[in-house]
């Protein structure tokens, strides 16, 4: 993408100036999502598969300043929320992810908002980190206390592990972190916006535009990148769905 910038508010609507912490988008790093993932420290770690003895095993954590206690893994379940077997109907443990933690601590009756953003995930799917807007930052404790700088994961994919300090971009107690989350975030929003956001994107419930909703939520009002130049077209192969790839962000999730 070019730096021209891209409007897709409504017509007069102000721009909010990008942050000066923009820069750190840059040290995002990018966690290899298959057999290997990223620990405290940057360095490339086996994954290992959660298993049932998991569905006892209980980890404390701290999310913007707040203590959550998580089971290590549960159950898989599908779109309608039943526990999926296999063959021999044994259940699947699926790893509890910092994104999960967070909707158990903040999400307790409808309405209640996650302070992590996603547009890939959702809470019966297996994460694949495609959207990358949940990242937080990341901090290593020992006996209460931060050991060295914080590292932007994405939430929808990181395991959650004993002792792990996360800030947000809701962070009430931790400014400077919380404006360093948002920065990458409002980065990868205005990214987004530039090829998937024209001419006013609608936040109605009559037609729920959930990247537009995030680009308000974040005071993105425009993007500083151009509109990709070739369309990617229109498939109308089905008779039952028509798909705008113009309009489609990649999220893997139909």
């Amino acid at each position: 993408m070019s730096n021209e910038a891209s409007q897709w508010s409504k017509p007069g609507a102000p721009e909010k100036a990008g942050s000066k912490l923009d820069f750190l988008f840059d040290q995002l790093n990018v966690e290899e999502e298959g057999l290997f993932a990223r620990d405290y420290e940057g360095q490339l770690v086996r994954l290992v598969e959660s298993t049932a003895a998991d569905y006892d095993t209980k980890v404390a954590l701290r999310i913007d300043g707040k203590r959550v206690v998580v089971k290590k893994a549960v159950p898989l379940k599908d779109a309608q929320g039943n526990v999926v077997t296999d063959k021999e109907g044994r259940t699947i443990p699926r790893s509890t992810t910092i994104y999960d933690a967070a909707a158990q601590l903040f999400c307790k009756k409808p309405g209640d908002v996650n302070p992590i953003p996603t547009l890939c995930h959702r809470e019966h799917m297996q994460p694949v980190g495609a959207c990358r807007v949940c990242v937080v930052e990341l901090f290593r404790t020992v006996d209460g206390k931060r050991r060295g700088a914080g590292t932007l994961v994405p939430a929808c994919h990181h395991r959650v592990e004993e002792d792990m300090e996360v800030q947000t971009i809701e962070s009430p107690n931790d400014p400077e972190a919380r404006e360093r989350v948002r920065s990458a975030v409002r980065m990868l929003t205005e990214l987004l916006a530039a090829d998937h956001l024209h001419g006013g994107a609608s936040v109605g419930k009559d037609a729920p535009n959930e990247l537009a909703e995030l680009a308000q939520r974040l005071g993105v009002a425009s993007s500083r990148f151009a509109k990709r130049q070739t369309p990617r077209g229109q498939d109308n192969s089905s008779v039952r769905i028509a798909v705008n790839h113009d309009s489609c962000i990649l999220c893997d999730r139909c």
